[in-house]
């Protein structure tokens, strides 16, 4: 084989392993540890901490894509106890990153 269809062919198993890498990698969630306690006697709705999210697109440890979130976690009280939360981000907080060597932000 020539060099360059070597070249060629080691650089599409790189971008299919970095597509491969970010697919596999969970999408963390991280929030403020604030209290937020139920009020006594209420059924209810609030939100607490504000949170944040990522999700990666392509991941090669030189060169990654990913996108942040930013939203609030809502926790559901039912008689001045936390049953259960969720987490909801806006669409309008999210931007798009493309990140150098995980260090130099090129946006």
């Amino acid at each position: 084989m020539k060099k360059i269809q070597i070249f060629v062919i080691i650089f599409i198993i790189l971008i299919v392993l970095g597509f491969l890498a970010a697919f596999l990698i969970h999408s963390p969630i991280g929030c403020t540890k604030k209290g937020c306690p139920c009020p006594i006697g209420t059924n209810s709705e609030r939100p607490c901490n504000s949170c944040f999210t990522t999700k990666y697109y392509f991941m090669s440890g030189i060169l990654n894509v990913y996108k942040t979130c930013s939203g609030n976690e809502i926790i559901l009280c039912e008689n001045g106890i936390e049953k259960n939360k969720r987490y909801e981000f806006e669409p309008s907080n999210c931007k798009n990153h493309l990140n150098l060597f995980f260090i130099l932000d090129l946006n």
